[in-house]
Order: structure tokens, then sequence, then C-alpha cells
């Protein structure tokens, strides 16, 4: 094997890999497969075997994809191959099925842990055979297309590094290593675009036996202070959950106390310093600030974390949402808000005043991702900066909420953008 000054792997023993500037494959042995990205890190367009498919894309993802392909261009091979299929998947998302709408079976599609060919693919035009991946059987090294980068299910690993190192998690030393697939455990966990892995079935806080505080309050943090977070405002009143009698976070949060299980100093300083290293990527910055004649998105997340001339970081508990969507309901809780808030200082006599108003980012103290999740989330909401003072600029981040189901939409749509472009 060799690999690039990047760590990308550029032979594997069968196939030699090309990447462009973005560690992204984009010519692949010769005769050459060819594939080329839009604006978002998203695959458009494949070329091989003489056949040019281009993909687009909705709110949820992959929507469609076209061929040039003269055996389904004409009416029987679009008759023959156009159908719909029932997929029935086990709990990494591998559809191990896929059955005609009489119940037929047309593939039975079995794979090892890693992704691996069990037994022999039945004939079928259905791509995802390793959880959502989609398999490109042109490579004879068998790839799976992951957004973020390419997986490799015959070595169990991506052919580049963690992009931006955006899964690793101090606390946990099996994230360190930069092409490692799902922490190691591919049967408890998945990573559904490449970046980063979460167990299956993550539980919400409530069956964990935490749940949300009912009170908002609020410490006011600063990047590189030392000491812990000291929460000094409103004095909760209770959860929204019922816990454990033996769990310490069933105690009352008395003014000034940390809540157990809290949002530490350590990873939100480790966040800022991923963010902060993300935001002045070229395929970042181009998020924001779009016109080019306002500030900088790392200007501005700099003044958030330190300048409170120009507005503040806080970090408390969020009353606990959530809504029907699809007939399913869903956790709305926010992780981080974004406001046009009072910006606080000392007169002469050592009082708090309003000394005026500026952005104020608000975190949930109960954020359940690694710092890799929190840097992309400290970048969405740098975006809604932009939206709340169009002085500063413009941003690609649209506005959002979660009190509609469109709201949300948005949410994730800002966050899958962040993700695919900033690579924390």
């Amino acid at each position: 094997e060799t690999y690039d000054d990047s760590g990308n792997l550029t032979y594997d023993g069968l196939n030699h890999f090309n990447y462009d500037a973005a560690n992204r494959i984009y010519q692949i042995g010769s005769p050459s497969i060819q594939y080329a990205y839009d604006d978002q890190n998203r695959r458009i367009k494949k070329i091989a075997g003489g056949v040019t498919t281009y993909y687009f894309y909705g709110m949820t993802g992959l929507m469609s994809e076209f061929s040039t392909s003269s055996e389904d261009s004409n009416h029987a091979g679009a008759a023959s191959s156009d159908r719909l299929q029932y997929r029935t998947g086990e709990q990494t998302g591998t559809g191990v099925l896929m059955m005609a709408p009489d119940g037929t079976p047309r593939e039975n599609n079995r794979v090892l842990p890693f992704g691996e060919q069990w037994t022999g693919f039945t004939a079928s035009d259905n791509k995802e055979k390793f959880t959502t991946y989609q398999r490109d059987g042109e490579s004879t090294s068998g790839l799976d297309y992951a957004m973020a980068r390419h997986y490799m299910s015959l070595n169990g690993r991506f052919l580049s590094p963690d992009p931006g190192h955006m899964g690793a998690d101090s606390t946990n030393p099996q994230s360190w290593n930069a092409y490692l697939y799902a922490s190691n455990d591919p049967i408890n966990s998945i990573d559904s675009n490449g970046g980063y892995s979460q167990r299956v079935g993550s539980v919400d806080t409530c069956e964990l036996g935490r749940g949300a505080i009912t009170a908002v309050y609020f410490g006011v943090y600063r990047f590189g202070e030392s000491g812990p977070l000291i929460y000094n405002d409103t004095e909760p009143t209770g959860y929204d959950c019922e816990f454990p009698e033996n769990s310490n976070d069933n105690a009352a949060v008395g003014q000034g106390q940390v809540p157990a299980g809290a949002l530490g100093r350590a990873l939100l300083d480790e966040a800022y310093t991923k963010a902060q290293t993300g935001l002045i990527r070229p395929m970042c910055a181009n998020l924001f600030n779009t016109t080019g004649n306002g500030v900088g998105p790392s200007s501005i997340l700099w003044g958030l974390f330190n300048d409170p001339h120009f507005g503040r970081v806080e970090v408390g508990g969020f009353p606990a949402t959530s809504m029907i969507i699809n007939n399913v309901r869903v956790n709305t809780t926010p992780n981080a808000t974004m406001s046009n808030g009072p910006l606080f200082g000392f007169n002469a006599n050592g009082d708090r005043i309003v000394t005026g108003f500026g952005p104020v980012l608000k975190i949930n103290e109960r954020f359940s991702g690694n710092a890799g999740d929190l840097a992309a989330t400290l970048a969405h909401e740098t975006g809604h900066t932009y939206n709340l003072f169009p002085f500063l600029g413009t941003s690609r981040i649209i506005l959002d909420n979660n009190s509609s189901a469109a709201g949300v939409q948005a949410s994730i749509d800002n966050q899958n953008l962040i993700r695919n472009n900033c690579r924390f």
C-alpha cells in the first residue's frame, strides 16, 4: 500500500487512487473511473465503463440518479429495472432483504460485520450493500461511497483519514485512529457519513435516566479560563422526567452549583479549537460572509468567546421539547441557540449593568456529542449570527427553529452543510 502526504491511500495493490485538493477521490485506475462533486462535498457525477451517472439531492439526501446507459434509456429497459421494492434492514441500516411488491425476494444481501460480502449478491439494482453507503462495484477494490470519504469493506477501514479529526474524542482512544470504521465496533455503531461514529439505536436522555432541566439557567463561559463553570443565575425548578433514586442528578441543584454530568470546560475548549481550525479552511469559510465585505466567521466566533463587548457564550439547561413528525415523536430540544440579547458590564459602584445588545450563544449543558459534534454546532450557530446581524455579512446557514417540522428540517440541513464542508 502507498499513501500521499495527506494520508490518502493511493494504491492498495489493485487500484491507483487520485485525489483532488479536498482529499476526495476523483479518479480510479486506468481505464479510469471518474467522480465529480458539488460545493457541499456531495458526489454529483460518476463515469465508469463508458456510462455517466448523475446524482441529484433533496432535503433528506440523495433524491434520484440518471444514467446515460442505453440499457435503461428505452421503455423496455426502464420497465424492467425501475420498480417499487421494499427493503428490510437490520440494526445498522444494512438492507438484508429486498422484496418486490408481491413479496417475492429480489435480493438476499448478507454481509459480514465490516461489510464484506458473505453470500453472493443476487443481480439487483440495489447499490446500498452496507449500511447506507453506495457500493461502487466498478472498481475491483469494492469501495463504498460514504459522503465524506470512501470506505473499503475488504480492509474494514476508510481510504482517507478522518476529515479534520471530526470523530476524535479525547476520552475514547479507539477514535484516535483516523481510518477506523465506527470505533471498531460495527455491530453496535455506525458511521452514517464517513465523518464520525454513533451508537446504534441511541436512546433519549429520559431512557438513560437523565433528563433536561425544566428551568432555564446559564453560566457565562470564556475560552481559556481556569476552574469549573459556575451557574449563577436562575435556580432550576426540577426535571422533565423521573430519575433513578440513586442518581446524583435527582438532588436539587442550588445557585452556583454545577449539575452532575454537565458539559465541561475541557470539552468546550477542545470544540472551540476544532471550530476555529475548521472555519479557516476555504470550503468551510466560503459558507460564511458570502458577500466578502463583512466579518469572517473565525473573527465572529472569537468575539463570542473572548470579547464581552461583542457577545457572550453561556452554558445551561434547556426545557425539553418534542413534536410529532411523520407519525413519530422526535426530540427537538436544541443543542444550542443564537439570539440577540443583552451584554453586561459593571459601573463604578460595581453594579452589574446592561452595556448594550449583541449575539448570545447558549449551549445546552446536556450536550451529548463529542468535541467534533460541538465544533459543528458552534459553526452552525456562528452562521446564525449573520442572520441576526446583517451588517456582519451574509451566510449560507438559513434560519431554523425547533417549533415546526420545517424549522427542524432546516436545522438538519444546516448541520449537514457544516459537516460536509467543514469536516470537524
